[in-house]
Parts: structure tokens; C-alpha cells; sequence
């Protein structure tokens, strides 16, 4: 089911682990502040003259500019309203950057288009908005259709042909949850539901334009995974072969290579968040790998909201499995820390270092490559 954390604002800053690697080879997550270390290109999506340039910056509060043509990391603050901006990898808030429009909103799920556009879900009142790259003033307004009541846009994903689905987690309608899906960005939105996938979480296209969803059926005692083939007019449930069950679902994403799968609670427990990479094939999706996240910000519960894989270009045209998965994990709220963990991917399992004292109820997070 869906949870709410609410805690004051903490502020802003980077804080380091000593386990954060910059590992060129082994998949080790960059290093995020003023120390951080210089990568190869292809790890980070950064040319060498970029990365000196990461490499050289001082302290994270000199709120700098983000050079024009560098990469954005956006986190949604569903407390405050905020959705703060940081100089990727290096983590340096970047204010004139920062999204101030969903005050008193709950901004949530986000994703991004080929051109770096950044798309951000209202939980609170259906409503999905984008930006232009480093930009924080609203490009445009994606209002929800009269017939999801309530509206509750808690995910979203664009396509390389610019179409915009945003996944509603609940509504009154008979089917309890849609996608709507604006062609191109623009005009009035197509609604898809699916009976299985009652209450929908982050959606995700992969590279050919087919959109997967995961869902809990009515009683949430059950989840199943819906996909809008490209240029369907409906929805069908997909088979999994050898994909382990899904507990609590967390999102889909394209990862570059694979549909990868999001399972919040592992086992059905909390102390592993999972992501499976699949392949589709027909209707099924068969089951590759796995990629488990562990945390111990409090005990060892991981709870991973909706993981953001980076790869080095923006989701809809990268064709290579990306290096690092960047997430919120709310019960280190519970421990009195607002955290935003970084791992590498597809290895996984400890954290390789904290975006510490971010948002103060961090849940939704992409990063935008101009």
C-alpha cells in the first residue's frame, strides 16, 4: 500500500560515506561533493573537460550555475512542495534551479523526455508539470482528465516519440486506476485502465514505445504487472516467467538493456528493495537478473521509492544499461534523516553514499541530461 511520511525540513547538503568509490570498472556510484573524484565519460555520461570541472568544485552551498550543458539531478519534496535541483554527480544544490510551483501540492513521481525536459506528478491534486532543463519556471501544465476522481498522478514516463503517460494511483472509476497518455506531449490524454493493475505505481517505457506498469488488484493482496503495447488501443496483463513475485511494487524503468521491475519489499519483508531486469518477448517478460538495494539508516529496512536508474543520456534514447540508481528510502525517517541513497547498478546492495539532508520527505527523483 501507499505510505506517508511527514517531518520538518532538514537543510541542505552533501554528505559523503567513506564507502563511496568512484570505481571506473567495477560499477562503484560517483562521488558526490566537493571531493569528489574524477570518472571515465562513459561511467558518468560526462565529457573529461566536464569532469575536471566537477572534480574542481568547492563547497556545496555556493549554490553554483549549473554550466549549460551539464546533467541535473531533481528530487521532490512531498512536505514542503519543493522539488530541489543538484549539480550532478556532484551533488551541489543549484537554487535557481530549484522547482517552487507545487507549493501546497504533493509533488511525487518524475521522468524525463530525449530533450531533458523534466516531468514531476502532483500526488495531491492529479496535476503533472515540466520544466525545461535548469529552468524552474513551468513549460506546461498536464491537467488530469474530469474522469479520474480523485486524481492521484503518482508516476510518469515519456517515450522516444515524446508521449506522456502519467499513472494514477487510485480513482472512483470502476477500474480504480489509469494511464493517461498525451501523444506527443500535447492535446487531450488517452485513459487505459486494466482490472488487475487496480492501484497503479510508476510506469515505464521501454525503448520500442511499450508501456508497463505494475498494480495491486482491489483487495491489494495481489500484483500483476499491465502493458500498453506501442500503438495499442488497450491494455493486457503480461505473463512473468521466472520473475520472482512482487510484494510491494515500486515502479518500472527502462534501464537502457532491460524493463526493470521494482519490488519494494523483497520477501515480503522491508529490509531489501529489488529491481528485476526483464526482457520482453510477446506478452511475457522473462527474468534476467536482479538487483537488490540494502540500507541502515534505520535497522536494516529498505524501502526504495520508485529507484531512477541514470544512464548517460535521458531515459527514452539510452541504449545502455545505466551505471547507478539513485532512490528515496523513507524510513530513514524513522531515524529522524531525510536520505536520498546512491548504489551502483546493476551490482546493487549496500549504498555507496547519501545525498544526507535533502528534501525533508524525498520521493521522486530523475536526473536530466540537457
Amino acid at each position: 500500500m501507499l505510505r506517508t511520511w511527514r517531518v520538518a525540513k532538514y537543510p541542505v547538503g552533501i554528505v559523503v560515506g567513506a564507502a563511496v568509490l568512484a570505481a571506473c570498472s567495477g560499477g562503484g556510484m560517483p562521488s558526490f561533493g566537493p571531493a569528489a573524484s574524477v570518472q571515465s565519460g562513459h561511467e558518468s555520461g560526462l565529457t573529461p573537460l566536464s569532469l575536471q570541472r566537477m572534480a574542481a568544485l568547492t563547497a556545496p552551498n555556493n549554490m553554483k550555475q549549473p554550466p549549460p550543458s551539464h546533467p541535473l539531478l531533481y528530487v521532490s519534496d512531498w512536505t514542503t512542495g519543493d522539488v530541489f535541483a543538484y549539480d550532478y554527480p556532484s551533488g551541489t544544490p543549484i537554487g535557481s534551479a530549484t522547482i517552487t510551483s507545487f507549493a501546497g501540492s504533493e509533488p511525487y513521481g518524475q521522468c524525463v523526455d530525449q530533450h531533458g525536459r523534466v516531468f514531476i506528478t502532483d500526488f495531491l491534486n492529479g496535476r503533472t508539470r515540466s520544466y525545461l532543463h535548469g529552468n524552474a519556471v513551468v513549460h506546461h501544465n498536464f491537467n488530469p482528465p474530469a474522469a479520474i476522481v480523485p486524481a492521484k498522478a503518482i508516476g510518469c514516463s515519456v517515450d522516444r516519440w515524446n508521449d506522456l503517460a502519467v499513472a494514477y494511483y487510485s480513482s472512483a472509476g470502476p477500474n480504480n486506476a489509469y494511464i493517461a497518455v498525451w501523444t506527443g506531449e500535447v492535446g487531450a490524454p488517452a485513459l487505459y485502465s486494466l482490472a488487475a493493475c487496480d492501484f497503479m505505481w510508476s510506469p515505464g517505457y521501454d525503448h520500442n514505445g511499450n508501456l508497463f506498469v505494475e498494480g495491486e488488484n482491489a483487495g491489494m493482496n495481489a500484483v500483476s504487472v499491465c502493458e500498453l503495447p506501442h500503438l495499442a488501443v488497450a491494455m493486457n496483463l503480461v505473463t512473468l516467467n521466472g520473475v520472482p513475485a512482487i510484494n510491494s511494487p515500486g515502479g518500472v524503468m527502462w534501464d537502457g538493456q532491460f524493463v526493470a521491475l521494482s519490488d519494494q519489499n523483497v520477501n515480503g519483508n522491508t529490509n531489501e528493495t529489488a529491481l528485476y531486469q526483464t526482457s520482453l518477448a510477446g506478452v511475457t517478460l522473462t527474468y534476467h537478473s536482479a538487483t537488490t538495494l540494502t540500507d541502515t539508516c534505520y535497522s536494516t529496512y529498505t524501502d526504495i521509492v520508485q529507484p531512477f536508474v541514470v544512464g548517460t543520456h535521458n531515459t527514452p534514447v539510452t541504449t545502455h544499461q545505466g551505471h547507478y540508481v539513485i532512490g528515496a528510502n523513507p524510513w530513514c525517517l524513522n531515524a529522524g534523516v531525510s536520505e536520498v541513497g546512491y548504489w551502483s547498478y546493476p551490482a546493487g546492495g549496500s549504498k555507496s553514499g547519501n545525498l544526507a539532508g535533502p528534501p525533508a520527505n524525498p520521493r521522486g527523483q530523475s536526473v536530466s541530461f540537457p
